[in-house]
């Protein structure tokens, strides 16, 4: 039918035809090196943007420099220096070098120092352990009366609860047992004890007078304390030397929103007995309970904002993984491993929804929203008590969960492994 248009035409007509097609290719071919050149400005302009934002610990393995996705930059070592072991990174042959970024392999945009690990990789967690850590001082309670001879009488305090008391007139609290013993050492010419306590990870200094009791016949506060904190957590990754990082926050007090002072305990085997699931406005909750309280599996040696971290004595070892940088995580399909009822821990389908670029240790690194299936009609989402379940992202390991979104139970945040590896 367009052939025998075409011969329809007059010779000028026909020219005028060719023409606008001409016009309208040359108008396509444009649009397409537009496109390219903004293609090649905009992703050279992202990795130069990457590149200048590159903190200061870079802490690697190859794979995860071959993974650095940055369009038209390539990396180049510039050197490399054999480094002694040290207690970050055990067990591995390390080296401290120079990466030299260039745009287009012809601009440098940056020199870094980085230290290369030979291996970056540690056992699979997803399971949960029962943790038992010791506060360093104690932890007030219940603030009440004191049943004296004249009656019930609510002592003068600045105390709050959740507080935790670390000395009392300059003399280190370890116990109930010592904080009975130093009030006993008052005398009513004092009028008060001066207590040290920490307060939402602040520390600051009150003051608190004691009176006696009529049973015990000694001086009390009025309050309840206690001097450990007990807790179900998911332990993340396991090093060879068996060391462990669980959780991804710290252990705490909903009445103490610091980090408690408790850098050792023990570890002991946990059973998932069941599941309670969300509701609308409030995280569903796993129950477990400690297995075997007179043998514990492991020790607590630190309790940090990025996690619990200790070591287990044995029985750890499942499927190996690669540690991935926080560099490499992209929004995308990833997974996670879990465990929410009395079995083996599985791995379920989530998305990383957003990604936010660290250059120093933070929590919420990642947003992620729960897809598989079945863990959506079991649990509805994330659960309290999945903090530390490991992200797997590319055949890596990535990051941990750490919270869950009140107003949607299917998301919540993660913490890149990076600041806990």
């Amino acid at each position: 039918m367009r052939a025998n248009t075409i011969k329809s035409m007059s010779f000028f007509e026909q020219q005028h035809f060719f023409e606008k097609i001409k016009t309208k290719a040359k108008l396509g071919i444009a649009l397409f090196l537009v496109l390219i050149i903004f293609f090649v400005v905009y992703h050279a302009v992202m990795s130069v943007v990457f590149v200048s934002q590159l903190p200061d610990n870079l802490v690697l393995s190859q794979a995860d420099i071959d993974e650095f996705n940055l369009r038209f930059v390539s990396v180049d070592y510039v050197n490399s220096e054999e480094v002694a072991l040290n207690d970050m990174i055990s067990n591995n042959q390390t080296q401290s070098v120079e990466l030299n970024f260039k745009l287009f392999n012809i601009f440098n945009l940056r020199k870094k120092k980085a230290v290369i690990e030979d291996k970056r990789e540690a056992y699979i967690g997803g399971y949960p352990i029962g943790l038992s850590a010791k506060i360093d001082g104690i932890m007030v309670g219940n603030i009440g009366y004191v049943q004296t001879y004249a009656g019930k009488i609510k002592p003068k305090s600045d105390l709050a609860e959740g507080d935790i008391i670390t000395k009392i007139n300059s003399k280190k609290v370890e116990n109930a047992n010592t904080l009975s013993d130093i009030l006993n050492e008052f005398t009513p010419e004092c009028e008060f004890v001066n207590l040290t306590v920490l307060r939402k990870g602040e520390e600051i200094n009150v003051k608190a007078t004691p009176v006696i009791e009529e049973v015990t016949k000694k001086y009390k506060l009025g309050i309840t304390v206690k001097d450990s904190i007990e807790g179900i957590g998911t332990v993340s990754f396991v090093r060879d030397n068996g060391s462990f990082g669980s959780l991804g926050h710290s252990m705490s007090s909903h009445t103490n929103s610091g980090v408690l002072p408790a850098n050792k305990g023990d570890v002991y085997a946990c059973k998932i007995s069941g599941y309670e699931k969300g509701t609308k406005g409030n995280p569903g909750e796993l129950k477990g309970v400690f297995v075997d309280v007179q043998n514990p599996i492991g020790q607590i040696e630190k309790n940090s904002q990025m996690g619990v971290f200790g070591t287990l004595n044995n029985d750890y070892e499942t499927q190996k993984y690669n540690i991935g940088s926080r560099l490499g995580v992209k929004p995308g399909k990833a997974k996670i491993k879990t465990t929410i009822n009395d079995g083996k821990a599985e791995y379920y389908n989530i998305e990383i929804i957003k990604t936010t670029s660290q250059s120093t240790p933070q929590e919420k690194g990642m947003l992620i929203r729960v897809t598989d299936k079945k863990l959506l009609s079991q649990t509805g989402g994330i659960l309290q008590g999945m903090s530390g379940s490991p992200i797997i992202q590319n055949g890596k390991i990535v990051g941990v969960v750490t919270h869950v979104l009140n107003s949607d139970h299917t998301k919540g945040y993660g913490l890149y492994l990076d600041w806990m590896y």
